[in-house]
C-alpha cells in the first residue's frame, strides 16, 4: 500500500500546529504578563519567571500532544489520511 500522500498531510499538520502554538504562546505571554505583574506586584522578577515557565509548559504540552496525534495508521485513500 502506498503511503506517499501522508507526508504532505504530516507537513501541513505540523506547520499548522507549530504556527498556532507559537502564535498563541506569544499572545498568552504578552497578556499574561499584565496579570502576573498584578499578582506579584512586590516581586516583578518572580512575575517574569512564572510567565516564562508557563510558556515553556504550554509549548511542551501542546507540541507533545500534536506529535502524539501524528501517529496515524496507513489509510487506504488520501481522503482518509486527511480525516485521520
Amino acid at each position: 500500500m502506498e503511503t506517499s500522500y501522508l507526508i504532505p498531510v504530516y507537513a501541513a499538520y505540523a506547520t499548522t500546529s507549530i504556527g498556532l502554538t507559537v502564535w498563541l504562546a506569544r499572545t498568552l505571554f504578552k497578556n499574561g504578563a499584565v496579570f502576573l505583574e498584578e499578582v506579584f506586584a512586590d516581586q516583578p522578577r518572580m512575575a517574569e519567571a512564572v510567565n516564562r515557565l508557563l510558556v515553556v509548559g504550554f509549548y511542551l504540552l501542546n507540541l507533545g500532544y500534536a506529535s502524539l496525534l501524528l501517529k496515524a495508521d496507513a489509510s487506504a485513500t488520501p481522503v482518509q489520511a486527511v480525516e485521520v
